[in-house]
C-alpha cells in the first residue's frame, strides 16, 4: 500500500498511490476516507502508551516528567508506524483480498 523509500516518496509518513500496482483496487475509496483511520491511531498511540507509563512510572520507578517525556519520544518515533498500521487496519475492514486473484495473477 505505501511506496518504498525512494520511488516518488515526498511526503515524510507515508506517500499512498491512488491504485493497487497489481489488482489496479482504488485506495482512495472517496474524499475523507480516512478519517476513521484517525481513531484507529488514537487507539493504538494509547495501547502503546499505557504499557509504557505503567513499566516507566511503577516498573522503573520514574517520575512522572521523566515517563512522560520517553512516552512523547516513543510515539515521535513511532509515527509513521502507527500512521501506516491504522490506514492499513482502516482500508481493510471495507476492502477483502483475494487470494484467488492473487494465484490467477502473480506479481512479476
Amino acid at each position: 500500500m505505501f511506496l518504498k523509500p525512494g520511488e516518488k516518496n515526498y511526503n515524510i509518513i507515508g506517500y499512498t498511490p491512488n491504485n493497487c500496482k497489481v489488482c489496479g483496487q482504488a485506495f482512495v475509496l472517496e474524499p475523507g476516507f480516512y478519517y476513521g483511520a484517525m481513531y484507529l491511531s488514537y487507539m493504538l498511540s494509547v495501547f502503546i502508551a499505557l504499557p509504557q507509563f505503567v513499566l516507566y512510572y511503577a516498573g522503573f520507578d520514574m517520575s512522572f516528567r521523566a515517563a512522560l517525556v520517553l512516552i512523547v519520544l516513543a510515539q515521535i518515533v513511532l509515527t509513521p508506524f502507527i500512521y501506516k498500521t491504522s490506514r492499513a487496519i482502516w482500508i481493510n475492514v471495507f476492502i477483502s483480498y483475494d487470494a484467488a486473484f492473487e494465484i490467477q495473477n502473480p506479481k512479476p
